[in-house]
């Protein structure tokens, strides 16, 4: 028995020496952006679930998750002057206009926390989900057809056609619906996109949309809450000065990773990998970054090989902004003359009038080009969250000279 704990530690040894990969257990909830008519919007609270009727498509909205939309509208400022500012729009705004919305459903279909929402002035009615197909019916000529993605029935247009079959797996589906709200163009994409960030993490924490953010670096389990009225009398309008009414504190947190030189990745409700980071202990972090660009998975590595590499990232290019910078820098704002490249769905600033040679690499390749960013980062500053009064160092974070992208992977 001695000797086989022997081995078994002698094994144990040799692989953390090679590679140690921990994987988060959790599945992150899947992602779905849908633009189309409201039909009927009843927000939640704490206590009691809503829904939202959408193109075509009827979410119920967890209790506790809070969904809101936003219209511009004439209000008094602090200077007691009109002006017009965005403020959360009541029910009746919302009902019968085009809007967008960005949300990750939990296994029962709902929503439980809210990435985007926004006004859909045209009419292209887009959706774009994650999950898995369970039943599909084709369409014909003449026949309308079906396709079950994350439990919700999409209807397909008469003559169209869905590149799906029934499989036990996870799908992004992307299409247009019509007027009718059937699927008309579609495609089927990866439903993740592989994002390496090696470096030093400088913060790991929760945070909150509207919410008061946990200023306790790597405490993930901090307090995060929205304040959300309730009326305690179903007869009189709420008041939030009176005394018929008060506010329920709903948890509507999530977890976010701040990599020096990098973006800060945000992680999809119900995926954590909290107990895998430390500060400023370098690793490499492999993540599968979602439709809505945030992480849904993924683990950290060590390697020794990694370590003299420095920080990096290792991704799909899509796209790059002032690279090289704009030629009359003097004439831009100080966040024009900034460059940004985005990597597998997260953009990274570059300084004002700072180049970032390409290599040869191509945004937006076809087939997708991976490519690998080696970064030098501003020593004046971390990226990260900096507590309430603090004043971030200019260019804190941002990439500066020496920076350089090339084709293929950061690691051999």
């Amino acid at each position: 028995m001695k000797k086989c704990s022997l081995i078994c530690s002698s094994l144990l040894v040799l692989a953390l020496t090679l590679l140690i990969s921990v994987s988060a257990s959790a599945q992150a909830f899947d992602p779905l952006r849908i633009s189309g008519f409201v039909d009927s919007f009843t927000p939640s609270d704490c206590g009691k679930p809503g829904s939202i009727t959408i193109g075509g498509q009827t979410l119920v909205i967890a209790a506790g998750a809070d969904v809101v939309f936003f219209d511009t509208m004439q209000v008094i400022n602090s200077s007691g002057l009109l002006a017009q500012a965005n403020v959360i729009s009541e029910v009746w705004q919302v009902n019968r206009t085009g809007r967008t919305l960005g949300v990750y459903l939990d296994p029962q279909n709902r929503i439980r926390l809210e990435v985007l929402a926004g006004l859909n002035t045209t009419t292209v009615r887009s959706l774009d989900i994650t999950g898995v197909v369970t039943a599909f019916t084709a369409a014909t000529a003449t026949t309308a057809g079906s396709v079950t993605i994350h439990g919700l029935i999409f209807p397909v247009a008469p003559g169209s056609t869905v590149p799906v079959a029934v499989a036990a797996n996870l799908v992004r589906l992307i299409g247009t619906l019509n007027a009718s709200n059937q699927l008309t163009v579609t495609t089927v994409g990866d439903p993740y996109r592989k994002l390496t960030i090696c470096g030093a993490p400088a913060n790991y924490r929760s945070v909150g949309g509207f919410e008061v953010g946990d200023v306790n670096a790597f405490d993930a389990a901090g307090p995060i809450a929205a304040v959300v009225p309730f009326n305690s009398s179903p007869t009189t309008p709420f008041n939030p000065l009176g005394s018929t009414g008060g506010f329920f504190q709903c948890d509507q947190s999530f977890e976010t990773m701040t990599v020096d030189g990098a973006t800060s990745v945000p992680f999809a409700p119900n995926f954590s990998i909290s107990n895998q980071i430390s500060k400023d202990v370098y690793a490499c972090f492999e993540l599968n970054i979602d439709a809505l660009n945030w992480a849904s998975n993924g683990s950290r590595k060590l390697s020794t090989a990694n370590v003299a590499k420095g920080g990096s990232v290792q991704g799909i290019l899509e796209a790059t902004v002032n690279i090289p910078p704009a030629g009359n820098l003097a004439s831009l704002s100080e966040a024009n003359q900034q460059g940004r490249i985005t990597i597998s769905g997260r953009t990274f600033i570059v300084a004002a009038g700072v180049n970032v040679p390409l290599n040869g690499a191509v945004a937006n390749a076809n087939p997708p080009q991976t490519v690998c960013l080696q970064q030098v980062v501003d020593p004046s500053g971390q990226t990260g969250q900096f507590l309430p009064g603090q004043v971030a160092p200019p260019r804190a974070g941002q990439l500066i000279n020496g920076t350089f992208i090339k084709p293929g992977a950061c690691m051999p």
